[in-house]
């Protein structure tokens, strides 16, 4: 018993130091700081260094001391939407980004934004129906439900729809999520098929439901 004791004191103490390197400093950032909304749906790192918080109620980068927030304004180089989804920062300094109205984009160069598919029909549900994935050596692709998978051409700066084969056709249209895994683009449907791309047909991987 005595024997145990002591192993354990010893343990604690010797543990100590590593304790103490351990330790951080942690630093609250909120609504008091300068935070546009206490909502964040997404977090990510740039490559310039800047921390980006995407809210319910605008975007906000930090530097570490200050928060530049932006929201929709007047201005055609103003964000188009206030709640920002998902965030994908690229490997050259602009970032993508979903929001509750289509793809937003910022150009870190000129700090101003343009938009993709914000104007679709009515019947859109922008919250399920649009989705976007990027890798900074497979290039950005988004799926439109009821309107197929689009690759974004950099030259052009615009998005271009990917003609799949016949029997693919009906599976293009019918994505709701889709990802980039080891350059390889996988897709969630609608009725719960993960599909990956390959060349220019679907393959079925498994059913999800």
């Amino acid at each position: 018993m005595l024997k145990n004791l002591i192993i354990s004191v010893l343990f604690f103490l010797f543990s100590l130091p590593l304790i103490a390197e351990l330790r951080t400093n942690v630093h609250s950032i909120s609504r008091p700081e300068g935070l546009s909304n206490g909502a964040v749906n997404t977090i990510a790192k740039d490559a310039e260094g800047y921390i980006w918080f995407g809210t319910w109620n605008g975007l906000n980068r930090y530097n570490g001391s200050n928060i530049v927030t932006y929201l929709p304004g007047s201005n055609t180089n103003s964000i188009h939407n206030h709640v920002i989804r998902e965030l994908y920062p690229t490997a050259s300094g602009p970032i993508w980004m979903l929001t509750n109205k289509g793809l937003g984009f910022y150009d870190n160069v000129h700090d101003q934004f343009a938009s993709y598919f914000t104007q679709e029909s009515e019947q859109m549900n922008y919250e399920n129906d649009i989705a976007i994935a990027h890798s900074d050596s497979y290039g950005t692709l988004a799926s439109v439900f009821g309107r197929g998978v689009f690759r974004f051409d950099s030259i052009a700066k615009q998005f271009s729809k990917i003609t799949f084969d016949e029997p693919s056709q009906p599976v293009s249209l019918n994505i709701k999520r889709i990802h980039l895994v080891n350059n390889i683009a996988y897709c969630i449907t609608g009725s719960g098929h993960l599909m990956k791309i390959s060349g220019n047909r679907f393959e079925e991987i498994l059913i999800l439901r």
